[in-house]
C-alpha cells in the first residue's frame, strides 16, 4: 500500500494513520467501487461538479478526496494515477495547497463561515492548478442556514469548481443539497482485511505482533481502518516487547478468555449460581458492564451463527465453551439471548446502574429462556398432530414429551411428601420461582401416574406453563417414564376414587366436544389447540 509523503512533527514521530495514509486510488483499502468509479470519471474526463461521500469514520473518505484532488491538479494530469511528486501533489498530501480548500463542518457550522471559505472566493480562478477543490468534511453538522446559503453555488458552480462534502451521517443531509451531488458509499472494511492491513504495517516497521493480537485489533475497529491503525499504534507503546493478544485486551478492558468462556457456558447450561459466580469475577476485576455485554454479544452471534449453519465471511473460530455442547443448544434459545442482550445495551444509554441491568438481562434470560423452549416444543407438536389429521389418521396422536434419561441409580421408593421435597429441589435448578409455586402444591398418585393439585390459581397457571419440564423432572427422580396432570382443588391429603369428580370451583374443566357449539366443535384444528391449552371456546358473531 503506497503512502503519501508527510511532513514529520519535529520529534520526527508520525503516528501510524497517517504515515500509512494512501497515496493513490490503488492504495485505497476496501472500496473498489468508489476508486474504481473515480479512476474512470478521470480518464474519460466526466467529472461531476459535486460529490457527496457517505460511510462511516474512518474508512477513507477525506483520503479518498484528497486523491481525486490529485488527480485533477497534477503536473501529469488530469490523470487517475498522479505522480505524487510534483509541487501540487506534495501540497496536497500536506493539506498546504492553495487551490484545495478543506473544511471542517464540525467546527465551522454557520452561515458565515461558509460565505468566507465557498461563496467570497468560488468565483475567484485557480492559484496555480486547473481546479478549486472544495473539501466539507463532516456536512451533516452545517446549519439550515449554511446550507441555503450553499445550494445556489453548489447548483450552479463556475467550471474550475468540484465539491466533495463527507459525511458519516448521510440522512442528515438536506434533499435539495443531495440532489445536486454525485452520491458515492464508502463501507465498513471487513475484519480480515483490517487484519491483512495491520500484519503489512507491522512488517515495514519493524513491529513484532502476534497474528491473534492483529485480529482482535481489527474486531475491535469495527470496520475503520484508522481506528485499527490508532489502535495498533496504542499497543506498541502498551505492550512490552511483542504486541501480544492478552496485552490488546488487557488495553481495551476486554473480558480474559476464560472470564468470556466461563460466562457463556453458565448461561448456556441455565445455571443460576455458575453465572453469579461468573458476574462476581467480572466486577471484581473491574470489567464494565457494557463492554462485557458487548463482547458476550459478539460470542453469542458467532454461536448462533454457527448453530443455524449461517456464515457471513471468515469468521473467527471459536471454540465449545466448556460443559456446553453447541449442537445441544437450540437456536431459539440462543435468539432469546441476543435479543436480551441487544435491549440491555440499548437500556445502558438510558439507565444509571449499569451492574443491575446486566444482571437483570442475564438472570431474566435464565428465566425467560426455559418458558420459551416450552412454548415451541408445545406448538410444534400441536402442529404435528394437526398434519397427522389432514392425512386421515383419524384422531391426533396425544402429545407426549420425549422420555428421559433414567438416573443411572433410581433412588430409593419415596412417599409422595418425599418425592415431592426432591421434585422441588430438582425444579430449583432450572427456574426458583417455579420451584417455589411447586412447593406449596399437593403430589398425589393415582394408576397411570401423578397428579399435582394447586389451590393457588396464580400457581397452578405458572406450573402449566412449564408442565412438560416438571414432568421430565419428576421422570428422572423415579427413573422411569411417568405422566404428570396438575389441576386445582383442596389440598386435604385426602386420595379421591379414580375417575371422581375433579375439584374446580375456579377453572371449569374444558367442555366436551359434543357439547361445543356447531360447526366450530367438530372442527379438527379446534379440538386439538383446546386438548393442548385448555379453556372453553367461545364463539361470537360479527354484528353487520
Amino acid at each position: 500500500m503506497a503512502s503519501l509523503p508527510v511532513m514529520k512533527s519535529p520529534e520526527g514521530y508520525l503516528v501510524l494513520a497517517r504515515k500509512h495514509r494512501p497515496a493513490d486510488f490503488g492504495g485505497v483499502l476496501g472500496q473498489p467501487q468508489a476508486a474504481g468509479l473515480l479512476q474512470n470519471a478521470v480518464a474519460q474526463k466526466r467529472v461531476a461538479h459535486a460529490y457527496l461521500f457517505t460511510g462511516p469514520r474512518g474508512v477513507g473518505k477525506t483520503t479518498v478526496a484528497r486523491i481525486l484532488a490529485k488527480a485533477l491538479n497534477c503536473a501529469k494530469g488530469p490523470t487517475p494515477e498522479p505522480c505524487g511528486e510534483c509541487p501540487s501533489c506534495v501540497e496536497i498530501a500536506a493539506s498546504a495547497s492553495l487551490d484545495v480548500l478543506e473544511m471542517d463542518a464540525a467546527s465551522h457550522t454557520g452561515v458565515d463561515n461558509i460565505r468566507e471559505v465557498i461563496i467570497d472566493t468560488v468565483r475567484l480562478l485557480p492559484n496555480r492548478d486547473r481546479r478549486k477543490i472544495f473539501i466539507i468534511d463532516e456536512a451533516h453538522m452545517l446549519s439550515q442556514a449554511a446550507f441555503n446559503a450553499l445550494l445556489k453555488t453548489l447548483e450552479e458552480p463556475p467550471p474550475h469548481v468540484v465539491f466533495i462534502l463527507a459525511t458519516t451521517e448521510a440522512s442528515k443531509i438536506p434533499a435539495t443539497i443531495g440532489s445536486r451531488c454525485q452520491r458515492l458509499r464508502f463501507k465498513p472494511i471487513s475484519p480480515e482485511s483490517l487484519a491483512q492491513c495491520l500484519s503489512d504495517v507491522a512488517r515495514k516497521e519493524s513491529l513484532k505482533a502476534e497474528p491473534e493480537a492483529l485480529a482482535v485489533i481489527a474486531r475491535a475497529a469495527e470496520g475503520s481502518l484508522r481506528d485499527a491503525l490508532g489502535i495498533l499504534d496504542q499497543a506498541r507503546s502498551f505492550c512490552d516487547g511483542p504486541v501480544s493478544a492478552g496485552g490488546v485486551r488487557e488495553m481495551l478492558g476486554y473480558l480474559g478468555r476464560e472470564m468470556l468462556e466461563g460466562l457463556a457456558s453458565a448461561l448456556l447450561r441455565r445455571d443460576g449460581k455458575a453465572l453469579a459466580l461468573a458476574l462476581q469475577a467480572i466486577y471484581e476485576d473491574g470489567a464494565e458492564p457494557a463492554q462485557a455485554l458487548r463482547e458476550l454479544r459478539s460470542l453469542m452471534e458467532d454461536i448462533y451463527l454457527r448453530k443455524i449453519g449461517a456464515k457471513f465471511g471468515d469468521t473467527l473460530p471459536i471454540s465449545d465453551p466448556p460443559g456446553v455442547e453447541i449442537r445441544m443448544v437450540s437456536p431459539n434459545f440462543l435468539a432469546f439471548i441476543l435479543r436480551k442482550l441487544n435491549a440491555a445495551l440499548a437500556e445502558l444509554r438510558l439507565g444509571d446502574s449499569p451492574r443491575l441491568v446486566l444482571d437483570l438481562a442475564l438472570f431474566g434470560a435464565l428465566e425467560g429462556g426455559l418458558d420459551v423452549e416450552n412454548w415451541v416444543s408445545r406448538l410444534e407438536a400441536l402442529e404435528k398432530g394437526w398434519g397427522a389429521r389432514k392425512q386421515g389418521s383419524g384422531d391426533a396422536p396425544a402429545i407426549v414429551p420425549p422420555a428421559p434419561t433414567p438416573d443411572p441409580q433410581p433412588p430409593a421408593s419415596l412417599d409422595e411428601a418425599g418425592l415431592l421435597a426432591r421434585l422441588v429441589a430438582a425444579v430449583a435448578q432450572d427456574k426458583a420461582s417455579l420451584a417455589h409455586a411447586i412447593e406449596k402444591a399437593e403430589l398425589r398418585e393415582n394408576g397411570e401416574g401423578y397428579r399435582l393439585v394447586f389451590s393457588r390459581i396464580f400457581d397452578l397457571e405458572q406450573a402449566k406453563r412449564s408442565q412438560d419440564a416438571i414432568a421430565e423432572r419428576l421422570s428422572a427422580l423415579l427413573g422411569r417414564p411417568v405422566s404428570l396432570t396438575i389441576e386445582q382443588g383442596a389440598q386435604d391429603g385426602s386420595r379421591k376414587a379414580e375417575g371422581g369428580k375433579r375439584e374446580t370451583e375456579n377453572i371449569p374443566p374444558p367442555p366436551a366436544a359434543s357439547s361445543l357449539p356447531s360447526p366450530a366443535a367438530n372442527d379438527p384444528a379446534m379440538k386439538e389447540a383446546m386438548r393442548v391449552f385448555g379453556g372453553r371456546l367461545k364463539v361470537t358473531k360479527k354484528s353487520s
